[in-house]
């Protein structure tokens, strides 16, 4: 019942959105001299201005329609839409502080825009939330030992996860996507210290969500290519050690824009992503099938120290 009510607010305030976004931009269109008429004209360009407008809210009306009939599945159509929501009002309320457009116009869409600004925002969480929830029935389920054991995963040294640790101790690192900044800052790390941690023994096992093929030239350009890896496109192995998604903060924060610019300018470029962008990273060093030690990241600007959790 709880679903049937939330999908029904959905699809109506996306309806409400799209018939509106739609009806104002045609009658733009149509006929823009009377938006003229009512908010006045700064200048000969404001013709030209309100028959963008029009376009721009009539497709967007169109496309809220859409997505209106699934709008959790169309949730990239709510996200672009609530970011139209804020750029909107900026670029009209920097054009009439420019003296390009008539001030009294630019609060009228301004207003206009933002006043949906919170439905779309809500269903977007919606759509987060149902994710996280998926996102931890599926931990709950492959962290059973019993029914997913460590002798599933295969190595791309034909060794599964389970013989490789009874041979050696073993630094599992899960990556993020590999066209992460700190994916790629991880390796970077890891390249640095390599030496140290396999002089103490220890083997180090890379996680990720690539293809074995897509990873390894990624791999190349900070020397690691010969390192042991797992394909794990479906994220099994990430439940299996309770790694879950990311939360805005853990992601988006403060923190990790900061290092993210900052690994940026340092030359790890941002890439396409290669899997689940809300994926979060883990490491964990194992021996004999067991947890020796574990760091599961709380950001994803977290730097461990692989040195010294590697040391036995």
């Amino acid at each position: 019942m709880n679903k049937e009510i939330k999908k029904t607010w959905m699809t109506t305030a996306l309806k409400a959105a799209g018939a509106l976004d739609l009806s104002v931009g045609v009658l733009v269109l149509l006929v823009p001299s009377l938006a003229i008429s009512v908010f006045g004209a700064a200048g000969e360009q404001d013709f030209c201005i309100y028959q963008f407008f029009g376009l721009f809210s009539a497709v967007f009306g169109i496309t809220f329609l859409l997505a209106s009939f699934r709008p959790l599945k169309n949730w990239v159509i709510v996200l672009a839409g609530l970011l139209s929501k804020l750029t909107v009002p900026l670029i009209f309320m920097l054009a009439a502080f420019k003296g390009n457009f008539p001030m009294e116009g630019a609060i009228v869409f301004s207003i206009f825009e933002i006043i949906w600004l919170i439905p779309f925002f809500l269903i977007l969480k919606a759509v987060y939330d149902q994710e996280y929830t998926k996102d931890q029935e599926l931990i709950n389920m492959f962290s059973y030992d019993e029914m997913y054991s460590l002798d599933m995963f295969e190595t791309s040294e034909g060794y599964d996860l389970q013989e490789m640790t009874e041979k050696w101790p073993t630094m599992v690192v899960f990556l993020r996507h590999m066209g992460c900044t700190f994916c790629k800052q991880t390796l970077a790390d890891i390249s640095k210290k390599r030496n140290n941690i396999e002089i103490s023994g220890t083997r180090i096992l890379l996680v990720h969500m690539s293809d074995l093929e897509t990873a390894t030239e990624t791999l190349k350009q900070y020397g690691l290519e010969d390192l042991p890896q797992i394909s794990d496109p479906e994220g099994i192995l990430y439940k299996k050690f309770k790694l879950c998604r990311g939360s805005i903060s853990s992601l988006f924060g403060p923190k990790v824009v900061y290092r993210g610019l900052l690994n940026i300018i340092k030359g790890h470029k941002q890439s396409a992503p290669d899997g689940d962008v809300f994926q979060m990273p883990g490491l964990f060093l194992l021996k004999n099938g067991k947890i020796l030690r574990s760091f599961v990241h709380t950001s994803a600007a977290d730097t461990p120290d692989y040195k010294g959790f590697a040391s036995h």
